[in-house]
């Protein structure tokens, strides 16, 4: 089984050329965001027993880790995380060590 480590984080600058809608979101909605992107993760990987789980990020209530653990390969993770990312607004990096 392969685990994967991503942070996830809510950013919001400005509004951009290609996102001109995007605006604050107040801490409720960032909760709320990151806390459904856990929850719906699972959906966006075609590897029906994955398991998903978080860590909350001390110091920053903007973003949390998430923890994949799957059948699936690297490629085939990262892309589910990021139309995860694209739907909920949100963005992440991937870490070097699970």
């Amino acid at each position: 089984m392969n685990r994967f480590a991503y942070r996830v984080y809510c950013d919001y600058k400005r509004p951009t050329f290609f996102a001109s809608w995007r605006l604050p979101r107040e801490p409720h909605e960032i909760s709320a965001a990151l806390r459904s992107f856990r929850t719906d993760l699972d959906r966006y990987l075609p590897d029906q027993a994955a398991n998903v789980f978080d860590d909350p990020v001390r110091k920053d209530a903007n973003s949390i880790i998430v923890f994949v653990e799957t059948t699936l390969n690297e490629a085939a993770t990262d892309k589910g995380v990021k139309r995860c990312l694209i739907d909920f607004d949100l963005f992440g990096e991937k870490l070097k060590s699970a």
